[in-house]
């Protein structure tokens, strides 16, 4: 079972690589886990229609 700071560290790398630029380290570091649940949900959302528009 993953620990809050391990989930947290992940979250941030899954949006630093899929968010396409739009977010810093630095900006996410200072975000709540409940504002980094949100963005980190939206950007996942995202990577998969990426990922299934390539397959299509």
């Amino acid at each position: 079972m993953m620990g809050r700071l391990e989930k947290r560290y992940c979250w941030i790398m899954d949006i630093l690589a899929w968010g396409h630029g739009k977010y810093t380290e630095e900006q996410l570091e200072k975000l709540t886990m409940p504002e980094l649940a949100e963005i980190h949900s939206q950007v996942y959302h995202q990577h998969l229609e990426e990922i299934q528009s390539i397959h299509l």
